[in-house]
């Protein structure tokens, strides 16, 4: 597989436009439509800059290997574009060495998960916000104290990693 197609692919598979990568890159659309046609070539920065996005290795991005790895420091970008949910980085990275046929049944055992209810993440900090301070607090009040108390958690817990 050629660069060219391993960008349009990668591309896609994380749901963006030209447009939106272009933006990301802070180049043009046509820049990113040219590198997809295979009519120009990235340069090394551009290419390390598709590496670190797409979450690959430069060798594969470049279309010089099949295989690619999820770096740790890959690993933190992810994190904390996707609100520090290291379970999101895991199932992506299984997901990714699965074939098609594992990737479905992975796909719909998720859809089951949601289905139930039981695991609803907006369900689950409404419940929090209205256990933690009574049912009488709007959304807003609730989110500015649930923000304040995390910011104190995270206080003490930089205190406690010096004292350490």
């Amino acid at each position: 597989m050629t660069s060219a197609e391993r960008i349009r692919i990668l591309r896609e598979r994380d749901g963006m436009s030209q447009n939106d990568l272009a933006a990301k890159l802070e180049l043009s659309r046509s820049s990113i439509s040219m590198y997809e046609a295979g009519e120009r070539v990235p340069s090394t920065y551009v290419y390390q800059a598709m590496a670190d996005l797409f979450n690959v290795d430069l060798d594969y991005i470049m279309g010089r290997s099949d295989k690619t790895t999820v770096l740790p420091e890959r690993l933190d970008y992810e994190n904390k574009a996707l609100g520090n949910t290291i379970y999101i980085n895991r199932t992506l990275s299984a997901m990714r060495q699965l074939n098609e046929e594992g990737q479905k049944i992975v796909a719909n055992q998720a859809e089951l998960v949601k289905a139930s209810g039981k695991y609803d993440r907006a369900k689950s900090e409404r419940i929090y916000k209205e256990a933690a301070y009574g049912g009488d607090l709007d959304s807003d009040t609730a989110d500015e104290r649930l923000a304040i108390v995390d910011k104190r958690r995270k206080i003490l817990e930089e205190k406690d990693k010096k004292q350490k």
